[in-house]
């Protein structure tokens, strides 16, 4: 029986995506766990929104992993080179979305924090002082600068 290109990293990718399925149902499991005993609804929000990330991610990486170990055993070395060049891919894309996925709902807090009003107006102590230069003839190098009160509305 001829295995791939060859038969030494067939336990590594076993054990990746036995490893992968174990501690991403064990955090699911515990987070979940935690949601029900919660009494704040604030917290048991965020530990739902915490469970739907790592079940995202988690699904991602472990459906890349099944689908290189089982193209392992083929004699197709297209599909084992392109299904491990997307595998590192996804992985990083599978961590990335975590983080992006925690910043998202950070940003949508501060948001809410703000009574929903998003990014606020930018706000100056004193207006700005206009003026206006007049030059008096072609030949001056120096121009004439008089402060102008009618350039902006008050």
């Amino acid at each position: 029986m001829s295995v791939g290109p060859g038969i030494a990293l067939i336990p590594f990718w076993g054990s990746t995506v036995v490893l992968n399925a174990y501690c991403t149902g064990l955090l699911i499991w515990r987070i979940h766990q935690a949601s029900k005993e919660g009494e704040n609804m604030t917290m048991v929000k965020q530990f739902r929104h915490l469970l739907r990330i790592l079940v995202e991610s988690g699904i991602l990486y472990l459906a890349i992993s099944i689908a290189h170990f089982f193209v392992w055993f083929g004699q197709n070395n297209f599909a084992i080179q392109t299904i491990g060049g997307m595998n590192s891919i996804i992985m990083a894309i599978s961590f990335n979305l975590i983080l992006i996925r925690i910043a998202q709902s950070r940003a949508e807090g501060e948001e809410t924090k703000h009574n929903g009003a998003g990014l606020s107006a930018m706000r100056f102590k004193s207006k700005p002082v206009m003026v206006s230069v007049e030059y008096q003839s072609s030949l001056d190098t120096e121009p004439t600068v008089y402060p102008s009160s009618s350039h902006y509305n008050v």
